[in-house]
């Protein structure tokens, strides 16, 4: 009796959560980063790399992978396009 209760519950909460994704609203199609945002991601990635290979602690990486994430996205979570010191418009 509780397995087909628990079966029932997951049913539920997946469907739901179809639901809510199916809801939204569909986004403008992502575009590209420019050429300079691309060397600064791969210098970034290089950078992360040789930090999991040292003898930092992985909690070190982290904080630090996810301080240049934040500098590196706008306030709508898209990457930064830098052009006159302004974002691409949506």
């Amino acid at each position: 009796m509780k397995t087909k209760s628990l079966l029932a519950s997951l049913a539920v909460i997946l469907g739901s959560v179809s639901i809510a994704f199916a809801a939204e609203s569909p986004s403008a199609a992502p575009t590209d980063p420019s050429k300079d945002v691309r060397e600064k991601m791969a210098t970034f990635h290089e950078q992360l790399a040789a930090c999991l290979r040292s003898d930092k602690p992985i909690a070190e990486c982290h904080k630090e992978a996810m301080k240049h994430h934040h500098e590196m996205m706008d306030k709508d979570g898209r990457m930064m396009q830098k052009r006159s010191g302004k974002t691409e418009p949506k």
